[in-house]
């Protein structure tokens, strides 16, 4: 930090993330091994961050204004485990940012970009579980269920502490109900514009991930679209 900027390496011949071309095996395993870094060196110093009550009110809210009341009567009813989830949640200093653009490829070697500060942003998330990061890596790498689960096992084993199933079937629909308000949201700021368009049809995504998460553990929608997606 210098004088209010962030000042950050220039990588010369990185190019963005293409997932049609990066292998998938090396695309989990470089993402474990790096939110599992995270979960082992960046314990949050305090507990800044939205209580697992306060990212369900939040989901049920933002699907209610985006899918109706019959979606967020659903939801409501899916995340009614908040208060027992409690006692899973170990804070960390999380990404918040998994998204593909988010990433650089240097030869075989995957490059997290503008990693530093976002649990620290002006919004509800703050400082979560690394579960909530698993979560986004799920939605927005576009993992099947299979690679859900070889990530957590790498993100525990190098991790030094478990990923709990239940608190990530919790943490998927919050995040996907969190990502669909924020970029609603940005769209309605803007009002016009081509940037507001992909806002809105970004938020959409997510509003059509959000409905595709019909079974309990909250994975198989994500690994169901992804296989329909391939057999179209």
């Amino acid at each position: 930090m210098r004088h209010g900027f962030l000042i950050e390496r220039w990588q010369e011949d990185a190019p963005a993330l293409d997932q049609a071309s990066f292998g998938r095996d090396h695309l989990v395993a470089q993402a474990g091994a790096y939110l599992a870094f995270r979960a082992r060196h960046f314990p949050a110093a305090d507990r800044h961050g939205a209580d697992l009550d306060s990212l369900r009110r939040m989901a049920i809210y933002n699907t209610g204004q985006a899918l109706g009341a019959e979606a967020a009567a659903d939801l409501e009813r899916r995340l009614s485990s908040a208060s027992a989830l409690e006692g899973e949640v170990r804070r960390v200093c999380t990404d918040g940012r998994m998204h593909p653009w988010e990433w650089l490829v240097s030869g075989s070697r995957l490059i997290k970009t503008d990693a530093l500060d976002h649990s620290a942003a002006h919004d509800l998330i703050g400082h979560q579980d690394i579960g909530w990061d698993i979560a986004g890596a799920a939605v927005e790498l576009d993992l099947s269920h299979g690679e859900v689960s070889r990530l957590c096992g790498i993100v525990q084993q190098e991790g030094g502490h478990p990923v709990s199933p239940d608190l990530l079937a919790f943490l998927i629909p919050c995040y996907l109900a969190f990502q669909m308000g924020a970029h609603a949201m940005g769209a309605d700021a803007l009002g016009e514009g081509p940037e507001a368009v992909r806002l809105r049809q970004a938020a959409v995504r997510y509003g059509n991930r959000l409905r595709a998460l019909e079974s309990r553990d909250g994975l198989l929608g994500i690994a169901q679209e992804q296989d329909e997606a391939a057999a179209s």
